[in-house]
């Protein structure tokens, strides 16, 4: 009987340590969900920042061949904050992006339509993580299992916001490409010569 109560004894407090070294862990790195997206998007704002050290040097061409990288198109599932993260490094790669093609006297068409590219994809992810949230919190509160044709619903919405995405994501790529292309374009392609 005593050996019944030891091992008792002995995995409740093996679960209370487990429980106190996840917060350790926790307080020390942060939450773990969602990790290899926090380091990805870390690796690009570090490009970023190289961007930046080439652009005040004056070496475009490698600033410029930097920025095509620094792009982060990964299904975001972390949290709003970090899609807004997402949302405003997007929004720093378009200005860097305006700053060479201003230096390098070169108009670029798209631009407007590459941000709304950008903002229609943070809408997009929101979504996107809405219904997986409220999907999520269903779950807790119920305590019949979910129909089937709520299942079958969820995930529905969740491939059309996934295709719509993917979609997004071939249409900045296109656009982007076009950008990156008029700012290499030839200046002297661009002269409109008069005899």
């Amino acid at each position: 009987m005593t050996l019944i109560w030891t091992l008792i004894v002995g995995l409740i407090s093996s679960l209370v340590l487990l429980f106190l070294l996840k917060i350790l862990l926790q307080a020390i790195f942060g939450d773990l969900r969602g990790l290899a997206e926090r380091i990805k998007l870390k690796r690009k704002e570090k490009l970023i920042k190289e961007v930046d050290i080439f652009i005040e040097r004056g070496i475009l061409d490698t600033a410029f061949s930097r920025l095509r990288s620094c792009f982060f198109f990964d299904l975001v599932t972390l949290d709003p904050n970090f899609i807004e993260k997402v949302n405003n490094h997007h929004m720093g790669i378009l200005s860097r992006i305006v700053v060479i093609a201003e230096k390098r006297a070169k108009r670029l068409s798209n631009i407007a339509i590459i941000e709304d590219l950008l903002l229609s994809r943070c809408e997009m992810m929101r979504s996107r993580l809405e219904a997986f949230t409220s999907r999520q919190n269903l779950l807790k509160k119920r305590e019949k299992p979910v129909p089937e044709w709520a299942v079958g619903e969820y995930l529905r919405k969740l491939d059309e916001i996934k295709d719509r995405l993917i979609t997004n994501q071939k249409s900045l790529e296109s656009q982007l490409a076009q950008a990156f292309e008029e700012i290499v374009r030839d200046t002297a392609s661009n002269e409109i010569t008069y005899h």
